[in-house]
C-alpha cells in the first residue's frame, strides 16, 4: 500500500476544473460588496480599529474594488 506522500507526489495538479466566475457573480448580486462596508462599519463600532487608520483604507479598497 502507498503512503500518504507517495500518493500526493504521484498525483497531477492543475488549475481547477471549475472557474470561480459563477460564485463570484452570485456574491455580487448578493450584496457581497454592501456586505462588507456593513461588518466594516460594525467594528469600528463595537471595538475599533488598530491603528485607526485601517478602517479608511479597507473601506477605500472595498468601496473602490473594480468588480
Amino acid at each position: 500500500m502507498a503512503s500518504i506522500p507517495e500518493i500526493f507526489a504521484s498525483m497531477a495538479y492543475g488549475p481547477a476544473p471549475e472557474s470561480a466566475k459563477p460564485a463570484e457573480e452570485w456574491l455580487d448580486r448578493h450584496g457581497r460588496r454592501a456586505a462588507a462596508l456593513r461588518e466594516i462599519e460594525k467594528i469600528s463600532a463595537h471595538h475599533g480599529w488598530i491603528p485607526a487608520h485601517a478602517e479608511a483604507r479597507l473601506r477605500a479598497a472595498v468601496e473602490s474594488r473594480p468588480d
